[in-house]
């Protein structure tokens, strides 16, 4: 398991590099980390074959479309990992922005603008990629991760690219979200159940970059 690398969300200038040296592949879409808010991060996430384009939880729009614009991207589809304001506050200014945006979302709580609600494992296409909703309750009730996978998976088999995971407020660079909907054998499950079963060089994009390394060594035994 020490081989997960997770993305250093801090730079948006080298967005597919990682705080652990451990993974050499490149991920199978490009990714734009967003400072948003405080503390937070959206991302902008390319399929590299066919151009198209989605943000992650983008709870400050203007500054998701100057970074989409920055890019010469327009966005198709708009990817929310849970209902707090921080990551979907920015849904209904985004859809109304960005006429026939899709909203992809969790399927398991209300969520502003949604326009395609997924459960658990459903796979959502963007271009040439596969986005899978996993779902990881504790932080809410509803709360999923976005798994990035080539279409195509040779890419992966043959190892060729990473998959790409994005987290939300469920794993951070060095910790786990709070508590509020549900209870520690959750976040136990959606870390060693979920998180943990990943392939070891899957990239992660957190919605936060909370820094506490004892985490990793004794919760996850990540070195």
């Amino acid at each position: 398991m020490s081989g997960l690398a997770a993305a250093a969300s801090a730079s948006t200038s080298s967005p597919s590099s990682s705080c652990s040296p451990t993974t050499s592949l490149p991920p199978c879409a490009r990714v734009i980390p967003v400072p948003i808010l405080s503390d937070n991060f959206a991302y902008l996430i390319i399929d590299p074959q066919t151009g198209k384009a989605a943000c992650v939880d983008p709870a400050e729009p203007e500054k998701v479309l100057a970074a989409a614009k920055r890019e010469g991207i327009q966005l198709s589809t708009l990817l929310c990992t849970h209902k707090h304001w921080d990551h979907a506050g920015g849904n209904e200014e985004m859809a109304r922005l960005l006429p026939g945006l899709e909203v992809v979302t969790t399927k398991f709580e209300d969520i502003p603008a949604a326009t395609v609600r997924l459960g658990d494992d459903d796979v959502y296409t963007l271009g040439s990629l596969s986005v899978r909703a996993l779902y990881t309750p504790c932080h809410t009730k509803g709360h999923v991760l976005f798994l990035v996978t080539p279409q195509d998976e040779t890419e992966l088999q043959e190892g060729k690219t990473a998959p790409v995971l994005f987290s939300g407020d469920t794993l951070f660079v060095g910790g786990c979200g709070r508590f509020f909907e549900g209870d520690g054998q959750q976040m136990v499950e959606a870390l060693m159940g979920r998180v943990a079963q990943l392939p070891p060089h899957t990239l992660v994009y957190c919605g936060y970059v909370l820094v506490h390394y004892p985490f990793f060594v004794y919760v996850l035994g990540w070195e």
